[in-house]
């Protein structure tokens, strides 16, 4: 097996997962995967693991005859198959409608979790996505990015983290290497920290979409 097999292997589960629900979202561009090669065999591994648990979440919430689009189930499948927790006054924010978008990251703000409509607002791969850096894809508008950072660190700096909303408003967050420089403006609610055997070991994002026409349920 070579060392690009695995990645092409559960992107592409994931891929014809999504194809199911109606949507074509491609898993990569080229099958040499030049994006995810150029990352250390650690950094392979560990993208590996990440679309591995990816695909064992959205396998799951079909096996239960779920949707992907059902927000609350993929949010508390992934939360069973990473084995961490939210409070229930934070599971409760979580609802179903269309426009509600959320991502869960680990402590060094490696992205473990999507729900499946961030895949409709984007033009991306997989390979994208997984292997390279947030600001290689996207960029917001001049100071955006800059409140964003500081609002994210004093969330991961609480000593004993709770919820919080970051009170950014509204920002506009493009494409940056892709023909389509496709746009999406969005608002982050809340932050919700994510717990492992009672320990803080990450953050769940709640971000509602303000583009009605990418709402695509």
């Amino acid at each position: 097996m070579s060392s690009t097999a695995p990645f092409r292997y559960y992107s592409q589960i994931i891929s014809e997962l999504i194809e199911d629900e109606g949507i074509l979202f491609r898993a990569y561009t080229d099958p040499q995967l030049p994006h995810f090669t150029q990352l250390s065999n650690e950094e392979q591994m560990a993208v590996v693991e990440n679309l591995r648990l990816y695909a064992e979440i959205c396998s799951r919430v079909r096996e239960l005859n779920g949707s992907l689009n059902d927000n609350r189930l993929m949010v508390m499948t992934a939360l069973d198959v990473l084995g961490m927790t939210i409070t229930p006054e934070d599971l409760a924010l979580i609802d179903n409608a269309p426009d509600l978008m959320i991502e869960m990251y680990s402590l060094n703000h490696v992205q473990l979790f999507r729900t499946f409509n961030l895949l409709e607002t984007t033009t991306y791969t997989f390979e994208d996505l997984c292997c390279r850096k947030w600001y290689h894809l996207y960029e917001r508008a001049p100071g955006e990015h800059e409140k964003m950072v500081e609002k994210v660190m004093e969330f991961y700096g609480q000593k004993m983290p709770v919820r919080m909303a970051p009170g950014l408003g509204t920002n506009v967050i493009k494409e940056k290497a892709t023909l389509e420089k496709l746009l999406c403006i969005a608002e982050m609610e809340w932050l919700i920290p994510l717990w492992k055997k009672g320990v803080f070991s990450g953050a769940m994002t709640l971000i509602r979409n303000k583009n009605p026409e990418m709402v695509k349920r």
